[in-house]
């Protein structure tokens, strides 16, 4: 609860509830249950037109490459145990055919969820102070 005194000598007093901030917060893509929990991407390999900004064409450019790099016994599928850091709901929200792996489509939806958590204003760019968050 907060409690301030306005410009004209009234008191104002703000109640905060997590239950009525939750549901905004997940309305812009912040639900904390579904970060990844995986690394940022490189910026470097990333920022191909190097503006320091990653579009959301880059950015699921650098997700095809980083499928291969990923799936390490290269049967075209991610198993959990290929991701160790990941959030094991998130991974399965991915899991849109629920094989317990992903495949590519499935893989670039699982790292969609960060780029979709950290571009607040939704114009499919991020920024600098955005990727900062990561």
């Amino acid at each position: 609860m907060i409690t301030r005194v306005g410009a004209y000598g009234f008191k104002i007093t703000i109640a905060l509830s997590f239950a009525a901030v939750l549901p905004v917060y997940q309305a812009l893509g912040q639900d904390p249950a579904l970060q990844t929990g995986l690394p940022p991407v490189s910026i470097e390999k990333t920022d191909l037109d190097k503006d320091g900004n990653l579009s959301q064409s880059e950015y699921n450019q650098r997700l095809e490459s980083l499928f291969s790099e990923r799936d390490i016994n290269n049967d075209s599928f991610i198993a959990i145990d290929e991701l160790p850091s990941v959030n094991n709901s998130a991974y399965q929200k991915a899991d849109s055919d629920n094989d317990n792996r992903l495949n590519k489509h499935e893989y670039i939806m699982l790292r969609q969820m960060d780029f979709k958590r950290l571009d607040v204003n939704e114009d499919e760019v991020l920024y600098p102070h955005e990727i900062f968050k990561w």
